[in-house]
């Protein structure tokens, strides 16, 4: 009944199972630091050496033009827009659940028809597609050049209320990273924002962003790849900020950046690789993206060399 009912309404279900048990200001907090990531990521092609500038100009636009919906889309926040966007649902007024889900499916499906004829004057808003939020996942979309980021996420331990900002951008700031890094993925690099045939990469810039990759080099590389280049992309704001605020546990603020970001991978897993898995093992999801980065050695005091301290490391910014 659950799965019946996300399909059909994921946002009103998502403001009914969150409004009262999400940490407070976690959607705001995690918008705003979405926006930082965003600006500081556009910021680093001004000086990264492998882009041209025809393929910076490219990366820039693309940064600029993904829409990321946090929790709920803006036009969706409060329940009087979701009274309007929703409006074919009716009371089920005493009818069985099956009676009354295949009435409301009828409706919406009627509803969205009405979308396809010219001069009706309703916008239709790419980020207002059917996906669940109640999952503790997040999601970007090529063919709309959209991030979502439910609400299922925004819980700890990736957003911890009253945590120092290193646990937020080592947790939900690396998601974030991780997400946006897929707008750039080599299997996206010939489409445009409008899902269109359209090369932004120069020759060069697409050669040496091959030689980059093959640092990574997995049956999962697009998912290695967003997990290096999306910590990298949560440090670059979180290095710059004024106050980082104190550790914890012992811990520097450093080190619980990195510690934040592996927390979410801590879990049991069958050993073995197969060819089909979309994902690196759990345990080099931590470990890959923090020995790329030569500051979780300083944080950590790795001697040179050591396997988390190595001597070539793949960087993206």
């Amino acid at each position: 009944c659950l799965g019946l009912v996300n399909e059909l309404l994921p946002f009103p279900l998502a403001r009914f199972v969150f409004d009262d048990i999400q940490p407070a200001g976690a959607t705001n907090a995690t918008s705003k630091m979405m926006s930082k990531i965003r600006e500081a990521t556009k910021k680093s092609f001004e000086v990264t050496s492998w882009m041209d500038l025809y393929t910076a100009n490219g990366a820039r636009e693309r940064v600029e033009t993904v829409v990321d919906v946090v929790n709920l889309p803006d036009h969706l926040s409060t329940w009087e827009n979701l009274d309007v966007a929703y409006e074919f649902v009716s009371p089920f007024n005493g009818t069985s659940f099956v009676e009354g889900y295949l009435e409301t499916r009828r409706n919406a499906l009627q509803a969205r028809k009405r979308l396809l004829v010219n001069g009706t004057g309703v916008p239709v808003r790419r980020e207002a597609i059917a996906i669940s939020m109640i999952d503790t996942n997040a999601y970007y979309l090529p063919m709309l050049h959209l991030m979502i980021i439910p609400g299922g996420i925004l819980f700890p331990p990736f957003v911890v209320e009253s945590a120092p900002a290193a646990v937020h951008y080592g947790g939900i700031g690396r998601v974030l990273g991780h997400e946006l890094t897929h707008a750039f993925d080599r299997l996206y690099s010939h489409v445009s924002r409008t899902g269109e045939v359209h090369d932004w990469y120069s020759n060069n810039s697409w050669r040496a962003f091959e030689n980059k990759l093959q640092c990574v080099e997995t049956s999962s590389l697009s998912e290695a790849f967003a997990d290096s280049a999306g910590v990298e992309k949560a440090y670059l704001v979180y290095e710059r900020l004024a106050s980082k605020g104190a550790g914890m546990l012992g811990y520097s603020p450093e080190q619980l950046f990195f510690i934040s970001g592996c927390l979410i991978f801590c879990g049991k897993e069958r050993v073995g690789v197969s060819v089909t898995r979309i994902y690196t093992p759990l345990y080099l999801r931590c470990d890959l993206p923090a020995a790329n980065l030569d500051h979780f050695a300083e944080a950590f005091h790795c001697r040179r060399e050591a396997p988390m301290n190595p001597r070539n490391r793949c960087d993206f910014h």
